[in-house]
């Protein structure tokens, strides 16, 4: 099957995650957004980086106040 699928565990959360990354670091930041957005709040984290990169730092902190305690050690 391929890598994608998002029934293989954690190997299709590093693809969304790296996706999303890539979108964050070419400043698409409105798609990022809106993908975040479209999948919920497992990435949660990666909408914490992108408010970061936008300069949204009370929305960023907003974000950070919800995330899971591992998260927040990241």
């Amino acid at each position: 099957m391929s890598s994608m699928n998002l029934g293989e565990g954690n190997n299709s959360i590093d693809v969304v995650e790296k996706f999303l990354r890539m979108l964050i670091v070419r400043n698409e930041l409105s798609l990022a957004r809106n993908i975040i957005e479209a999948l919920g709040s497992n990435y949660s984290h990666i909408l914490f980086e992108l408010e970061i990169k936008a300069g949204n730092l009370k929305r960023a902190a907003e974000i950070y106040k919800l995330l899971p305690e591992e998260k927040q050690q990241i």
